[in-house]
């Protein structure tokens, strides 16, 4: 196998058959190596250094109410990738749909339900994504790719040499999806994602139809994701940050025992109350509203009691 080298220090490159970008061991520079790929259709997002990351965690913790109060807190691990996603706009794409809803009138005194058949034509620009791996990937991630889609972000060519690399050094993932396969599954994932929009409407769709006019070759875009784990009262917690604006995503921390207690205490009381308001809802609306009202109640108090149980609180961005 022929050995590659850095293109800008010329050192040898560790390879990944699976990636199209190797990082320099020893500048931090990503190569493009693989695929049918160019510079001018990849992006990358910068990312903030390591130690930025970890200061962004302090800070968090300084300023939560309860992780603040927690003395022992320690970082295990802290540790970035970079993930890909490509991203297209559909410049114009036209729509006309026409949908039944129910409209309730009262007329003289009486109440009148009524079928009516809506109509719209109209047309559509939107920017879309879709993950450049074919594993879907955690929530925190793929809510960092979604927020590229409106984000103001710089983004910054591979092929920059005057860019500070050798304080990143991330991970750049391996592309499963290729440009032409991403443009189909984008699209086809557009038209569904309307379909959807206008079956929602109402109680059903009477005609769809949408066509795509023009669309934006995709782009490839790496986004920076980080992962600090950390250790409070002998347990494990985990952070997720947007490595450019060092948005936290995600954050799970401990419950504190008066959350706890509360949580018991509530489950507990929509326990026994599901009898007493089984039986009144029973003689008031009927056997089969009542069972509604007791199922209702039994997810809920379940849920509850559940969370109470855990050892963690989640926080999503």
């Amino acid at each position: 196998m022929e050995s590659l080298s850095c293109k800008r220090c010329g050192a040898p490159l560790s390879v990944d058959p699976e990636s199209l970008i190797a990082v320099c061991d020893y500048c931090g520079y990503p190569n493009i190596i693989g695929g049918d790929f160019s510079s001018e259709h990849v992006s990358i997002i910068p990312s903030k250094t390591r130690e930025v990351v970890e200061n962004k965690f302090i800070e968090v913790v300084k300023k939560d109410p309860q992780l603040s109060k927690i003395e022992d807190i320690e970082v295990l691990e802290i540790s970035g990738a970079y993930f890909p996603a490509w991203y297209t706009t559909i410049i114009r794409a036209n729509v006309r749909a026409s949908w039944y809803t129910t409209v309730i009138e009262e007329r003289n005194n009486r109440v009148i339900t009524r079928r009516v058949l809506q109509h719209e034509e109209r047309t559509i620009s939107r920017k879309i994504f879709l993950p450049a791996r074919r594993r879907i990937p955690s929530e925190p991630v793929l809510n960092a790719l979604a927020s590229y889609t409106v984000k103001k972000a710089e983004s910054i060519s591979p092929t920059r040499e005057d860019f500070d690399w050798e304080k990143i050094k991330l991970e750049f993932l391996g592309v499963e999806i290729g440009r032409q396969e991403a443009l189909r599954i984008l699209t086809d994932k557009f038209i569904d994602s309307l379909r959807e929009e206008y079956k929602s409407r109402g109680e059903q769709l009477d005609f769809f139809s949408a066509s795509i006019v023009k669309v934006e070759e995709p782009v490839l875009l790496y986004v920076p994701v980080w992962t600090i784990s950390y250790t409070a009262h002998d347990s494990v917690y985990l952070a997720v940050f947007d490595g450019y604006d060092l948005t936290c995503l995600y954050r799970s921390e401990p419950l504190t025992s008066l959350e706890r207690i509360a949580g018991f205490s509530l489950g507990l009381a929509l326990s026994s109350l599901s009898g007493p308001i089984f039986a009144a809802t029973a003689s008031l609306t009927g056997f089969e509203t009542s069972l509604l009202f007791l199922g209702l109640l039994a997810t809920a108090g379940y849920t509850i009691t559940k969370s109470a149980m855990a050892s963690a609180r989640v926080e999503n961005a």
